[in-house]
């Protein structure tokens, strides 16, 4: 039973309220003003920081007139950071209305809209708290304010309740009894505590999961029914499922029939339940009608809630109406905004005479407003363009069947049609769905390439190709190496020499975002990378070809992993990609082309290209692929064809660095890994090194 159970203190459940509480502050801080010379001599003197008589102070002769400083005390050598350090602007101010006078502080809560109000008030701090709840000579502030609450008094609180914990229980939101959701909205019901969030569809599943129609064809249970809570009686007017049957909560019904089976079982017990149960039937008729009247009242306050604001809103449209204006944006306005909250919430219907005294700070909030919404739609149209530029030069990176050499997509965002496409002034046209955009796009992008291929000609030092001969940039001797990278990382980049597709592409990693920014791509910024030209050169020597015939591509094609590293002790046989990234292992490198019979008895386990930065990124794949398979060493299983026979004859010598690295392997598996890592670092890019 819910009857005579103490409620919380209102300064222990949410502040919720305080969003009620802006006409109290304005109120407040308007009277701040007129009585800051009216404070007594002692709270004056704590306002501006000096002490009362009797305490201890300095003589007066020693004070300084400088203010004083707010800041904390640094030490010397020390430094402190400059967000750890209190500003004056920072530090606490000193809340006036607390050295205000009873009298005063009384007559400004007593032109307050309702108790709500004062409750928002009183959990603003301690000492309003201490203040103005559950305090005797502050109680006629509460019982004024319930008396002129609008639209209509408040009824008085049964004797259960105090003053504060009274105005807590009728305006305080909560959980909603169906959908758990918090909810602004007092209870719908206050007599069986049933707080619902105001949807239809809350309402009826709350009927039919929390309720139940009031059992009166039981006459075992009669006597229940005479104490139990039910619905009150008004609510049949105001909701129609409520219009034909009176509602008791299901968990409240399911324990009284359990308390009153146990109690049937002794004749005792039963008298002593008969006699508790008739002091809350007594109670009953009292409670039942202060509970009816407090639902009359909500609804007669949420109808005048929903009248005020209707009339206030529409005013606003008018006043936005006259201006050229939009509704919800003078709504949103920072004073006009205020002044509308505040009237709605106080009952108050906003006026012209309002609108006159604040008229020309609304026209200079209004013009910043529209000026700022429109900046900011021009931004997203043009972040928007952007992404479509953006979203175009993926698909064609994506597009396999076209072997387009593309810009970087700086570059890319410069060419003619790209600019159009993301000025402020036009709009954005996709170059998928329009015909003339794409043969636009088309053209600029073979313009671009065509001046690359040029400048880069003349950075390998070709201006000029025949016509039997392939370009310059299109050769497998046109290798590249970006002066950034060697300058900043000293070693080309990691995907090894760059091609001329790779050098369009290329940006530089080590660049930070601010720096990549502004980075414009250059022919300039390229040299050639006479390594990998070396490699190329000798390796089309070796094959019959030279890098300016039209045959060399398809021959480099076939010619698969027959490269064998003379300069390594082991047979490392790969094809003309790796060759390029593995020559910058040795000073002087020489490669042999191999027959295909030999490679592939050198050759027992095909290459993936990189497979090493795979196992050694940070990618979640890496872990499990390096448990799922086992790796080798190319430079110890892989021998030369000339070295098997004598292979058995070395084994009872003295045992290689690489036998012992393996040895150690075995004996400390979880060595493996830090070892495996040193071996990755100078691997082939392959999965058996």
């Amino acid at each position: 039973m819910q009857f005579g159970i103490p409620r919380p203190s209102p300064c222990e459940t949410s502040a919720s309220t305080f969003v009620s509480s802006r006409s109290i502050v304005v109120v407040l801080c308007h009277s701040m003003d007129a009585t800051a010379d009216e404070l007594t001599p002692a709270a004056a003197g704590r306002a501006e920081g000096v002490e009362e008589p009797g305490s201890v102070s300095e003589p007066a002769a020693e004070t300084s007139s400088a203010p004083i400083s707010l800041l904390p005390a640094v030490k010397k050598g020390r430094h402190t950071p400059r967000w750890k350090v209190q500003r004056a602007d920072d530090a606490p101010k000193t809340c006036y209305l607390a050295y205000m006078p009873l009298e005063i502080l009384a007559e400004i809560l007593s032109h307050t809209a309702s108790p709500k109000d004062i409750l928002a008030l009183a959990r603003c701090s301690k000492f309003f708290c201490v203040t103005l709840v559950n305090n005797h000579s502050t109680t006629f502030i509460w019982r004024h304010a319930r008396a002129h609450c609008k639209p209509a008094g408040l009824p008085d609180p049964t004797p259960n309740f105090t003053e504060a914990s009274y105005a807590a229980f009728i305006f305080d939101g909560g959980e909603c009894d169906n959908c758990s959701k918090k909810t602004k909205y007092s209870h719908y019901s206050y007599m069986l505590r049933l707080r619902i969030c105001h949807k239809e569809t809350c309402i009826a599943q709350c009927i039919q999961n929390k309720l139940i129609p009031l059992p009166q064809d039981v006459p075992r249970y009669s006597d229940i029914l005479a104490w139990i809570p039910r619905t009150e009686p008004c609510l049949r007017t105001i909701h129609e499922l409520f219009r034909t049957t009176t509602y008791v909560k299901r968990s409240e019904w399911n324990a009284a029939v359990n308390e009153f089976n146990k109690a049937a079982l002794s004749p005792t017990t039963m008298e002593e339940y008969m006699r508790k149960k008739q002091l809350l039937a007594d109670r009953l008729p009292a409670v039942l009608e202060h509970a009816d009247k407090l639902v009359k009242w909500k609804y007669k306050r949420d109808e005048e809630i929903s009248r005020t604001r209707n009339k206030n809103q529409g005013f606003a449209a008018k006043i936005a109406q006259r201006h050229g204006w939009q509704d919800w944006e003078l709504i949103n306005s920072e004073t006009y905004g205020w002044m509308h909250r505040s009237r709605s919430a106080s009952f108050e219907v906003v006026t012209e005479a309002d609108f006159a005294a604040i008229e020309d700070t609304v026209k200079e909030e209004m013009a910043r407003n529209i000026e700022h919404r429109k900046r900011r739609e021009a931004e997203a149209a043009y972040r928007k363009r952007r992404e479509a530029v953006a979203k175009q030069y993926n698909r064609l990176k994506a597009d396999k069947d076209t072997d387009r050499v593309l810009p970087t997509l700086p570059e890319f965002r410069k060419l003619s049609v790209m600019k159009v496409m993301q000025s402020k002034n036009s709009v954005a046209l996709d170059p998928k769905n329009t015909a003339l955009v794409a043969e636009l796009l088309v053209d600029n992008l073979d313009r671009w390439e065509n001046d690359a291929r040029a400048a880069l000609a003349g950075v390998l030092g070709c201006r000029t190709a025949g016509k039997t001969m392939l370009h310059p940039v299109d050769r497998l001797t046109a290798r590249f190496q970006c002066k950034k990278c060697m300058k900043a990382a000293g070693m080309p980049a990691a995907d090894g020499a760059l091609t001329f597709a790779a050098a369009c592409e290329h940006r530089c990693p080590h660049l930070t975002k601010k720096q990549r920014s502004r980075e414009s791509w250059r022919a300039d910024q390229f040299e050639p990378d006479q390594r990998a030209i070396d490699v190329v050169s000798q390796v089309l020597a070796q094959v019959g070809t030279s890098p300016e015939d039209t045959a060399s591509l398809p021959v480099i094609q076939a010619l698969g992993a027959r490269v064998q590293c003379l300069s390594c002790p082991s047979a490392i046989v790969m094809d003309l990609e790796i060759a390029i990234r593995h020559s910058r292992r040795h000073d002087e490198v020489k490669f042999a082309v191999l027959p295909q019979d030999e490679a592939n008895a050198v050759l027992q386990h095909p290459y993936k290209t990189g497979l090493t930065a795979q196992l050694m990124g940070h990618l979640s794949e890496a872990p499990a692929s390096k448990d799922a398979k086992v790796y080798g060493c190319r430079h110890c299983h892989q021998l030369r064809a000339s070295d098997s026979t004598s292979a058995s004859a070395t084994e009872e010598q003295v045992p290689s660095s690489r036998e012992k690295y393996h040895r150690a392997v075995a004996i400390n598996p979880s060595r493996q890994s830090n070892l495996f890592r040193e071996r990755c670092s100078h691997s082939t890019g392959s999965g058996r090194m």
